[in-house]
């Protein structure tokens, strides 16, 4: 078990942590997703006043890219429309 835990240890998670435009990223892998589900049915609400947060922009990158697939992969029905959204409020960004 002790080697187990070493090698989870050695194998850590590394953050890049920067200032990220939640709407650039959404917007640059929403367009690679239209080509895939069409225009039509991929639908953007990005209406926060301010999108911009604290992160890792590739492993922010990567979970919205992982909620975009299961969306076109479960929508039911199949073909349904797929709307990603963003706002504000004077708690933060959602």
């Amino acid at each position: 078990a002790s080697d187990v835990y070493k090698r989870q240890e050695q194998e850590t998670l590394e953050l890049r942590r920067e200032a990220v435009n939640m709407h650039q990223i959404i917007n640059q892998i929403a367009d690679t997703y239209e080509w895939k589900v069409g225009k039509d049915r991929l639908q953007r609400r990005l209406n926060a006043a301010k999108a911009e947060i604290w992160g890792d922009p590739f492993h922010l990158s990567n979970a919205i890219s992982n909620l975009l697939d299961n969306a076109v992969k479960y929508a039911r029905p199949e073909g349904a429309d797929i709307a990603i959204a963003t706002s504000s409020n004077a708690e933060g960004f959602t």
